[in-house]
């Protein structure tokens, strides 16, 4: 006996463009995990998010609602409680509402409707994550640093890759638990609970440290970089301006070395490797556990990378 009401699953990456996998025909980039899902099941070719920035646009996932609707505008913005969530609505129809890992809400409500979640979060939940908000100011930290030079590290450790090391662990324990206590409600004639479980991870969000053996998967490969044209920067709009200033790109000239580009597009994708491999051990976890028959997985980012795409690191445009 199953249940009538099917499991979910919510994969989510941090900052992962959808171009830069297999599973969105890229030639050189290896996701056969994500691949699988296609494959199996559906791709979203025109699935956009509503807001290129984390916060805002997980609050937005969460209650199906625009940024506007819910005033979560930066990292720093609170997230009311009082907006119902898809938890709310899953637990209210009997599903455990779980999750693990990097959820990035705003505000003393750590739950939105979820029942519990296995770890801590990456991100602080206070207000000071944006604390200067003058648009005329930028702040002390550049954020182009970390795309270029020694910004790109291999083989070097970091609480990033430790804290979805601890999330993945909790996502294959807490689906190991489900699938045994799934088979013992079936041996009493019973219907399991349904669950929903958002397993999200940090990466392939900078810092850009893979572990080797994903940097490696890149030795031999061609690593595509950015054309620029020679009018690119009186080409820019004056929000391009704005966050090219506001990320600290104007004293950053490895942008558009190409040398510096190919390191970081490799390291890039070795951090999408590196998540395909979580992908990968979650579907194994559904299958050992008998739960792949009844579980929909659906696997997403809240947003993707320019990568120096214009000249241009993180994201907050609404570029492809």
């Amino acid at each position: 006996m199953t249940s009538t009401q099917p499991n979910i699953l919510l994969i989510m990456a941090d900052q992962l463009t959808p171009f830069l996998t297999g599973a969105y025909g890229h030639p050189v980039v290896k996701t056969p995990n994500l691949d699988r899902l296609v494959q199996q099941g559906v791709r979203f070719d025109g699935a956009y998010s509503s807001c290129p920035l984390c916060a805002p646009a997980r609050a937005s996932l969460m209650t199906g609602r625009h940024v506007s609707g819910i005033r979560s505008y930066d990292n720093a913005s609170g997230f009311d409680s009082e907006e119902p969530t898809i938890a709310h609505y899953l637990a209210t129809a009997g599903y455990d509402t779980v999750a693990s890992g990097k959820m990035h809400y705003i505000g003393p409500d750590q739950l939105h409707g979820l029942h519990r979640r296995l770890t801590t979060d990456v991100y602080p939940e206070d207000y000071d994550w944006v604390s200067d908000r003058d648009p005329h100011n930028r702040p002390s930290y550049s954020f182009a640093r970390a795309y270029t030079n020694d910004g790109v590290r291999v083989g070097e450790w970091s609480h990033y890759l430790s804290y979805d090391e601890e999330t993945h662990f909790r996502d294959r324990e807490y689906l190991r638990a489900r699938g045994i206590a799934a088979q013992a409600a079936q041996k009493q004639g019973e219907i399991p609970q349904p669950f929903f479980l958002i397993a999200s991870y940090h990466h392939p969000h900078d810092p850009f440290w893979p572990p080797k053996e994903f940097w490696d998967l890149y030795a031999d490969e061609q690593i595509d970089i950015p054309e620029f044209p020679e009018n690119l920067t009186e080409s820019y709009s004056a929000m391009d301006r704005w966050i090219n200033h506001y990320h600290g790109c104007d004293n950053f000239s490895q942008l558009k070395d190409p040398q510096s580009l190919r390191c970081l597009r490799r390291a890039y994708y070795a951090l999408a490797s590196y998540v395909n491999l979580k992908v990968g051990e979650l579907l194994q976890s559904l299958e050992e556990g008998g739960l792949d028959e009844n579980t929909f997985v659906v696997f997403l980012s809240d947003h993707g990378d320019m990568l120096g795409e214009k000249g241009m690191v993180q994201k907050r445009n609404f570029y492809e």
